[in-house]
């Protein structure tokens, strides 16, 4: 009975994300705001999709935006009626630096390691637990292209795919070496073209998305609620990375190049 009562919560909520999916921003959408310069097109363009700018356009409006958005889509995925763990792990990095935003940064990066360490261990769903194993290895991954000496801070909460000896041996390696080592990996993809280390944050997501993007159209289960609000998410990035390209007036292309990944 349990387990019918939590299959007929998936298929109700399904049903509604397969609405909200229909408002999620387009290529042509993001096309179309890209080569818009005046503030007052720009904001009757946001207000279609449900969103408001302030009347005076600072970086702290964008911002503002931004995690006003992210909280209303954590309120509106929590409405959905299953229980709230299954989607927690999404706004891991939000929710703990809303819990400890007067910490030093370090602090910062071990909550969240611990935070995802939790959800990869846990057994309340395979595809939870995949993704909170990824979020922890691009954490260690991007430290190793960061760091000029590849040198891989708290390998002891490596509790994605990689172990620490695994890291270890990473951090031991020149970049070219160690994208070689990583094309032999679950990560393969990522690095199966030329790679400049300055784009990997762009090349992780950009894989992400569409690794989650073949169950966009799942409609049992919870993998296209998963969905949803993972491309809902990078919609939102995206918006805010072209609003503040423009108050800083950076040009098309390098919105574009910054830009993650778009299927809508």
């Amino acid at each position: 009975m349990k387990k019918q009562k939590q299959t007929d919560n998936f298929l109700m909520a399904n049903i509604q994300v397969v609405y909200m999916q229909k408002r999620l921003l387009k290529k042509e959408d993001f096309d179309e705001l890209i080569y818009m310069n005046d503030w007052y097109d720009i904001r009757q363009f946001l207000s279609r999709f449900g969103y408001r700018l302030a009347e005076e356009v600072t970086v702290g409006a964008v911002d503002n935006l931004y995690q006003s958005q992210l909280e209303k889509l954590e309120k509106d995925m929590y409405q959905l009626n299953f229980p709230d763990d299954y989607l927690k792990v999404l706004f891991v990095k939000r929710d703990t630096f809303q819990q400890i935003k007067d910490t030093a940064y370090q602090n910062l990066d071990e909550k969240v390691l611990e935070e995802y360490g939790k959800y990869a261990n846990s057994s309340l769903h395979p595809l939870i637990a995949e993704y909170a194993k990824y979020r922890i290895d691009e954490y260690f991954l991007n430290g190793y292209f960061r760091n000029s000496t590849h040198t891989i801070s708290l390998k002891r909460l490596a509790r994605g795919n990689f172990s620490s000896d695994e890291l270890t041996e990473l951090e031991k390696l020149p970049v070219k070496n160690g994208i070689e080592w990583l094309q032999h990996t679950a990560y393969r993809d990522v690095f199966a073209s030329p790679f400049e280390t300055i784009t990997f944050e762009k090349r992780f997501d950009d894989w992400l998305i569409k690794h989650y993007h073949q169950y966009r159209y799942q409609t049992i289960g919870l993998e296209g609620i998963f969905t949803y609000i993972l491309e809902k998410i990078f919609e939102l990035f995206n918006l805010r990375l072209v609003l503040k390209s423009k108050i800083y007036r950076l040009s098309t292309e390098e919105m574009r190049e910054r830009m993650r990944v778009v299927y809508g």
